[in-house]
């Protein structure tokens, strides 16, 4: 196992080891090294002026780094807290006496929970905000394991008004579970962040006098924490909004059009996970949709809730004309069609043509043969109008004839290998099995 050799010389460390087990050895040196006393035989390196660290290692490496080489303190510090994953971290580096720990029990799961001790003082509340000022990454999920951040905190943040936001220049924030209350959300997000993922968060309100219904509650969180204008990328999955009228999702989709910069917008996804137990009055139209091309530079659409689909040909190409670069495009209703089937090969065909780009596409499309019988009769280039595409979407989508769908998918797709058609009707159409058999059947004509 290689020995790295600590020299004296320009007090430099520099080592590149690809072999996990042997770089996990010089980490472990080196992380000694750094932590040894003066006196000992190795040398601590106060004074370190480079290090060049390509492996991944342990945190124990970084935590030597910044307790014993003042010069890499800072440094340290900024790569220990870059990207957290339980907003307790920061709260623990406090000392004990400061702390609070006791149990709380939220879905079944026994959780332990830390509060800080009242009152708290100003310089505690300046110690903190140098180690939250370091966090540029949230990444949080309900972890029974971990030490969750108690509500207190969160109230008392709040009413001492000790700072506008948690994480002061926080880039990214991405919720994958219940693990924030939907009020605190504007606490979360800085004015520096550029990419929001909400998959999922708790609709309540702080206020007991607030008798607003969950739905509306949530709604309203969500709304406030518009008007960032840095962000390029925002996701939402919608299943905790309540989603009841058509009214909520396009106050949803009204906000999104106008709460970021034009020109840094990249990505939009509005999805919904949890179906409602009863049918929604949501459609997905070209006029729900419309305000979103405010934002030209989209390289992401994706638009998937519990709706009714009545997109036709029309509106396909309207969308892809509107939004050339797109690179993904996703528009799916989870209760597919009334009655009519608007679209065609013909609008899949506008899409391809008006978005060069265009890597995967998720759309709901008539693809029997009487509904193509004219697509069918024109001709497409050679190279077809997308050689990018080797994947695509189709749920709910209607087929008679497996290997006409195939063929005229290859003719516009070349390089297609894959059609995927997941049956996703809630309404309980009996068709759909049928259809997703003769997809199956119609992918041995692209292999």
């Amino acid at each position: 196992m290689p020995k790295l050799d600590w020299g004296l010389g320009p007090r430099t460390i520099t080592f590149d080891e690809t072999d996990v087990s042997a770089a996990e050895h010089v980490d472990l040196e080196l992380a000694d090294a750094l932590s040894a006393p003066a006196s000992a035989k190795t040398p601590p390196f106060p004074k370190l002026c480079k290090l060049d660290w390509e492996y991944p290692g342990p945190f124990s490496l970084l935590r030597s780094v910044a307790r014993t080489c003042q010069d890499f303190k800072e440094p340290a510090l900024d790569a220990l807290y870059y990207k957290i994953d339980c907003l307790s971290d920061v709260f623990l580096t406090l000392p004990k006496e400061m702390l609070m720990f006791h149990e709380h029990s939220f879905y079944g799961f026994k959780t332990q929970h830390v509060s800080l001790v009242p009152p708290v003082a100003e310089s505690t509340w300046q110690f903190l905000l140098g180690y939250l000022r370091r966090v540029r990454v949230l990444d949080l999920a309900l972890d029974p394991e971990q030490l969750q951040l108690d509500l207190d905190v969160w109230c008392y943040l709040l009413e001492a008004e000790l700072c506008d936001y948690l994480f002061p220049n926080l880039q990214t924030l991405i919720l994958k579970h219940r693990v924030v209350h939907s009020e605190l959300l504007p606490m979360l997000c800085s004015p520096h962040l550029t990419s929001i993922e909400l998959h999922n968060f708790f609709p309540v309100s702080l206020d007991d006098a607030d008798k607003d219904d969950e739905s509306t509650t949530l709604t309203r969180d969500v709304l406030k924490i518009m008007g960032l204008r840095k962000v390029s990328r925002f996701s939402a999955d919608v299943a905790s909004m309540g989603i009841r009228s058509p009214e909520i999702i396009v106050e949803f989709v009204d906000t999104l059009a106008s709460s970021f910069d034009k020109s840094l917008a990249k990505a939009i996804s509005i999805t919904q996970s949890v179906e409602p137990n009863h049918l929604p009055r949501v459609t997905l139209t070209l006029d729900l949709l419309e305000p979103l091309f405010v934002y030209s530079g989209l390289t992401v659409l994706t638009f998937t809730v519990t709706a009714y689909f009545e997109l036709d040909d029309f509106d396909l190409a309207s969308i892809s004309t509107a939004l050339p670069r797109l690179q993904k495009l996703c528009l799916g209703g989870k209760v597919g069609w009334r009655d009519t089937y608007y679209t065609s090969f013909s609008g899949i065909a506008s899409i391809l043509r008006n978005c060069p780009d265009l890597r995967y596409l998720e759309v709901i499309v008539d693809a029997t043969v009487s509904r193509n019988a004219s697509f069918a009769a024109q001709t497409v280039p050679e190279g077809g109008y997308n050689t990018h595409v080797r994947e695509i979407r189709l749920a709910d989508s209607p087929i008679d004839d497996e290997a006409f769908a195939a063929r005229q998918l290859r003719r516009m797709m070349p390089r297609l290998r894959s059609v995927i058609e997941p049956s996703i009707h809630t309404d309980g159409t009996s068709h759909c099995g049928a259809w997703t058999f003769k997809w199956l059947h119609a992918q041995k004509f692209l292999d």
